[in-house]
């Protein structure tokens, strides 16, 4: 008989639905099309009571990331069927170092359209950290 293993979850994405309701107004030519026009690093939704963090799910109708720390404007390219966001925190952006466990795209009415989750990592004073955030658009059904 064979035992089952858990499996760590390391990180998860979650695109909220506020983005698919946008889309299909920009669809309809109610709404200009959303663009990603700011990133923010906080901590938050792990739970660390045990030995081994996990990541909690998201609400759907979440606005922010809790415990923001950073904030900046990411740089942007599509390939493939992909959009790619840089997300760059400059050396020194932060003054001690300072735990991060999400990300967050947001649009140009400043509203949280996508989020990144991982297991807490940190951010340090002394060195530069770049985050590479996806949203994949599949070409096949």
């Amino acid at each position: 008989m064979s035992e089952a293993v858990a499996v760590m979850e390391w990180k998860r994405t979650t695109i909220l639905p506020r983005l698919y309701w946008k889309l299909a107004r920009a669809f309809c030519d109610q709404l200009p099309c959303p663009r990603i026009r700011a990133f923010r690093l906080g901590y938050g939704y792990i739970d660390d009571s045990g030995a081994t963090p996990q990541i909690q799910t998201i609400p759907d109708d979440l606005a922010d990331i809790p415990a923001v720390f950073f904030a900046g404007t990411p740089e942007s390219a599509a390939s493939d069927g992909r959009a790619l966001f840089s997300c760059v925190v400059p050396e020194g952006a932060v003054a001690v170092p300072t735990r991060c466990s999400m990300l967050g795209l947001y649009d140009q009415d400043d509203e949280l359209v996508a989020v990144a989750q991982f297991l807490p990592a940190w951010i340090n004073p002394d060195e530069a950290n770049t985050y590479r955030p996806f949203i994949d658009f599949p070409t096949e059904g």
